[in-house]
């Protein structure tokens, strides 16, 4: 499997439709990659990770995270991540991108 940065990366590659239960582990390109945050949580737009159709890149990763992995860690503490770090707003996030800590689903959320 490999992990993108940039979900535009993989809807560029393989459409704006996200896995579906009949594609996923088919061993499929599009079923071998997955997504990798590399600002969680650090800014309105998760330094970059977001363009500017954020809810609708959401919504994509949250059909599609439950079939790849979904990994990432967050770069920044500052004033711009302060009003997403909190612990109310990560496990929201957690769950709704569908971050996982394992293959089961009985990671985090």
């Amino acid at each position: 499997m490999l992990a993108l940065r940039h979900p535009r990366l993989k809807t560029d590659l393989y459409g704006s439709e996200p896995l579906t239960p009949r594609e996923a582990f088919t061993g499929i390109p599009k079923a071998r990659v997955g997504a990798h945050n590399d600002c969680f949580l650090a800014s309105a737009t998760d330094y970059g990770t977001w363009s500017k159709n954020i809810i609708a890149e959401k919504a994509f990763y949250h059909q599609d995270n439950l079939f790849v992995p979904q990994t990432g860690e967050t770069c920044n503490f500052d004033e711009a991540a302060q009003p997403f770090i909190t612990c109310e707003n990560a496990f929201r996030e957690l769950a709704y991108l569908a971050w996982r800590g394992d293959a089961r689903g009985s990671g985090a959320s």
